[in-house]
């Protein structure tokens, strides 16, 4: 008789486990600042007056909630770009703002809206990073060649990072503490 109530006892516990919450998950359309855009002034300018629009998402951190907004790390990938043909072996890209500096921004998603706020590029003790495949000979690269939005080589830079993740480092809050994981080789 024993045997039969502990079989019947566990079925009923997950039977009841199956009804507590389930995760879900919500959409929402992030919007951004008036005003914020990646300035162009490259060879076909005219054709986009107010520059191009920020890519947000290439990393997503949860950084806590305040009152009853959600609040979230989030960084920009390398800037506007597109893949292009090979180049022998070599993967390429067009860069149409080589310059541009990857962005850590904040989410805050509140009554139903999710805005990305507060855009700081990034940088170092040297300087201004930016998203151009590093030099070919140096530990990291991918090889991969860099070209303007004409089409013209561009030349590999030391301080360009292709970020596709954010994580924190452990050491303390965001947004004073936190890794980027690029997409370098190792």
């Amino acid at each position: 008789m024993k045997r039969k109530i502990i079989p019947v006892l566990i079925g009923c516990t997950l039977s009841f486990s199956a009804l507590a919450a389930q995760p879900t998950a919500e959409r929402y359309v992030v919007s951004f600042p008036e005003g914020t855009h990646v300035n162009y002034a490259g060879a076909f300018a005219s054709a986009f007056p107010n520059g191009l629009p920020v890519g947000i998402g290439s990393g997503l951190l949860f950084t806590g909630k305040q009152g009853d907004a959600l609040t979230f790390a989030t960084i920009t990938d390398r800037g506007p770009n597109a893949d292009s043909p090979k180049e022998g072996k070599n993967e390429t890209k067009i860069f149409v703002t080589p310059d541009f500096a990857p962005l850590l921004m904040t989410i805050r998603v509140q009554n139903g809206k999710a805005e990305a706020i507060d855009p700081r590029p990034l940088h170092d003790d040297k300087g201004a990073i930016n998203g151009l495949p590093l030099a070919s000979d140096v530990i990291g690269s991918t090889n991969e060649v860099a070209f303007s939005d004409t089409l013209h080589r561009l030349k590999g830079d030391n301080r360009g990072l292709d970020t596709e993740g954010i994580t924190p480092d452990g050491k303390g809050g965001y947004p004073d503490s936190i890794m980027f994981v690029p997409t370098q080789n190792p």
